[in-house]
């Protein structure tokens, strides 16, 4: 009788596993996106590399505002991106352009417009709710001080945060090529 009723306990929790919908994407964590780009001139955008799959309707969210250490200022604008309906490939770049008035992707669709600082601005890559991570995934500024702080994001300057400067020695230096997988390092801009 136990025989029998552990082939019958098997059989539903065997069922029932292939029946139940499974979600395939596995959430964003640091490093997943990668920053490789920053543009505040006249057409504001920016561009992000993929260190691993994104699964399809991922939603991220992007914000220009600086971070306090708890929470992000009030005084900025908020985007945020859905990927689209098919897996975009880990080593894909993801353009983001005219995000001031017009958006126009290269992958996705994205709701809001965000005004980029040609002196001193931050972008943060995060998942949660509008205006409160749950996780950060990367940032970029183009002036080191534009982030307000990196404390509780866990990312890394170098590495999760790429500051991407407009000094004169590096003008007209503004994208950077990163290559690998999740950052478990420092990666330098390769100027």
């Amino acid at each position: 009788m136990k025989a029998y009723s552990f082939i019958i306990a098997a059989v539903i929790i065997i069922t029932t596993a292939f029946l139940l919908p499974t979600n395939s994407s596995t959430p964003l964590i640091t490093g997943d996106l990668i920053f490789t780009s920053i543009s505040g001139s006249s057409t504001d955008g920016f561009s992000i590399r993929t260190t691993t799959n994104i699964a399809p309707f991922t939603s991220v969210h992007f914000t220009d505002s600086e971070w306090t250490g708890n929470r992000f200022g009030a005084d900025e604008s908020n985007i945020t991106w859905s990927s689209g309906e098919k897996t975009i490939p880990a080593g894909t770049t993801v353009s983001f352009n005219a995000i001031d008035s017009f958006p126009n992707l290269s992958h996705g669709s994205l709701t809001g417009t965000l005004k980029i600082s040609e002196e001193s601005d931050a972008i943060f890559a995060y998942t949660g709710t509008h205006r409160m991570p749950s996780q950060f995934i990367a940032a970029t500024a183009n002036e080191p001080k534009a982030y307000g702080t990196l404390l509780n994001t866990g990312l890394i300057e170098g590495a999760s945060a790429i500051t991407i400067t407009n000094e004169p020695s590096r003008k007209n230096a503004h994208t950077i090529d990163l290559t690998g997988a999740r950052v478990s390092k420092p990666l330098l801009p390769n100027f």
